[in-house]
């Protein structure tokens, strides 16, 4: 299960403000999750998103 940290609660409110809807992939939060607890690197993070964006392109 993804984590959020009060960090992610203040980037939201940023969001907010600027005026862009707040929206949140859960696939990205595990990710971030998963980086942040040290189970993968910011590298294999990036991949295996990258890799779940592409899944639905021609």
């Amino acid at each position: 299960m993804a984590e959020r940290l009060p960090i992610d609660d203040w980037a939201d409110k940023v969001t907010e403000l600027s005026g862009d809807g707040v929206v949140h992939d859960p696939v990205e939060d595990l990710v971030v999750t998963l980086e942040r607890k040290g189970v993968i690197t910011a590298e294999e993070g990036a991949r295996l998103y990258g890799d779940y964006l592409k899944k639905d392109q021609p």
